[in-house]
């Protein structure tokens, strides 16, 4: 006759998990408790957005290539992005970032975000070699799916997107030292690896053709 208790923290992933634990006592046979805890529940985020090193025309991207001309991360993914949520009310503070995100030649790409992450964010577009671009106003996190589509200037902050000569509006590239800046610090690396015939799937190729 008495308590048993169980310590755990809390579960990150989204798949539940269970324990078994075996109360046993002379005499008698085992009993066997079983603990389970719930995942976190996801939220869709549905994100549209082009980059203008790998615009292919017509609202799509071509596929970063390596060395061998083949594409880095499949026919199907333009490349990998960052993408982060900053709190609307203090841009500082970091609420999530989510790293690797498919982007894919047609410019989409879908983040499942913890439903726990509810409110109003500024959302942050982060690529290897281009400008950092965050939304023009703070989205609101409290269903879902959330979609943001960055397919005109004003839908970005400062109206920082390029437009393309087809009319459509893409993230500047060419951010290749990733300070924020484009300019003669980013034709540096570019220099250097151009100058050693350098090829492959390398920062300093920004139009992403598998040579510098």
């Amino acid at each position: 006759d008495g308590a048993i208790t169980a310590y755990y923290s809390e579960n990150t992933d989204t798949e539940s998990r269970f324990a078994e634990i075996s109360v046993t006592a002379e005499g008698l046979p085992p009993i066997i408790v079983t603990i389970s805890q719930e995942g976190q529940a996801l939220r869709v985020f549905n994100l549209n957005v082009l980059l203008q090193g790998l615009y292919n025309g017509n609202g799509t991207m071509h596929p970063a290539l390596d060395e061998t001309g083949n594409a880095h991360w499949g026919a199907a993914i333009a490349d990998k992005i960052t993408v982060e949520l900053h709190e609307s009310s203090n841009y500082q503070n970091t609420i999530l970032s989510v790293q690797g995100v498919d982007l894919h030649t047609d410019g989409t790409a879908v983040i499942l975000i913890p439903d726990n992450v509810s409110g109003s964010f500024y959302l942050v577009v982060k690529h290897r070699n281009s400008i950092e671009t965050v939304s023009a106003m703070p989205l609101i996190f409290s269903e879902t799916p959330v979609d943001y589509n960055f397919n005109l200037n004003t839908k970005a902050y400062g109206n920082n997107l390029i437009l393309m000569p087809d009319g459509w509006w893409a993230v500047y590239g060419g951010d290749v030292v990733q300070d924020g800046i484009v300019d003669t610090q980013d034709m540096t690396p570019v220099d250097n690896d151009s100058g050693g015939f350098q090829s492959g799937y390398l920062n300093s190729d920004v139009n992403g053709d598998g040579i510098t």
